[in-house]
């Protein structure tokens, strides 16, 4: 839990230290999600920004631009397979827990863990879009999910405390609307950081054994 506090504290420094790019690029998005076509590269463009952020690299908005054009296709993709996701798990949960009774109310509490799973994954699915070097959809679902499964407590803590801020800001609609995708991008960014270097450490103490 410490380690998701720490990584929300470093998305709150990176988005001070570069807030008036970040602003740019949240208004241009914002802008982008009024053509429903251009939405998921949109958020690809923030991804692929933030990216750089977390690695505390030189910055640009043109990353936003470069995120936005080398994954327009792919970020199609990954929000197709999500609505499909979602929108069975959300039948199924219907359906079971709504409309049946006895045992196949079970299949209903299934969906709604794999549905909690999903849902918290997506904290490492965009990131892993522009940071994984082989352009394998599943490929990249899997380690999102894997990267859920195996620090549960950093992930749900980490999506929480996101949902949080983000609910915050929709109080002052202004906040939302100068930075708030942006700022999501930035945690989804550490929190995949973060993950890596856990599980490199777990390697590490692997081989030292």
């Amino acid at each position: 839990m410490k380690l998701a506090f720490q990584a929300i504290w470093r998305s709150l420094r990176d988005a001070y230290e570069e807030l008036f790019i970040l602003i740019g690029a949240n208004v241009l998005a914002l802008l982008l999600f009024i053509p429903l076509v251009t939405a998921p590269p949109a958020l690809a463009g923030l991804h692929n920004l933030s990216f750089y952020i977390a690695t505390e690299k030189r910055i640009e908005l043109g990353f936003f631009w470069e995120g936005f054009k080398s994954y327009f296709l792919d970020s199609w993709k990954l929000t197709a397979l999500n609505i499909v996701v979602f929108g069975v798990l959300g039948v199924d949960i219907w359906f079971y827990l709504g409309r049946m009774e006895g045992a196949w109310r079970v299949l209903g509490f299934a969906g709604l863990w794999l549905l909690l799973l999903w849902a918290v994954a997506q904290l490492y699915t965009f990131p892993l879009l522009v940071r994984q070097e082989e352009r394998n959809l599943f490929l990249l679902l899997k380690n999102s999910i894997l990267l859920t499964l195996a620090y549960p407590a950093f992930s749900l803590t980490t999506a929480l405390l996101l949902i949080l801020l983000t609910a915050l800001s929709l109080v002052l609609p202004i906040i939302f609307i100068l930075i708030g995708l942006s700022f999501a991008a930035v945690v989804g960014a550490h929190a995949l950081r973060q993950g890596i270097e856990m599980v490199e450490d777990y390697k590490s103490r692997q081989d030292e054994n």
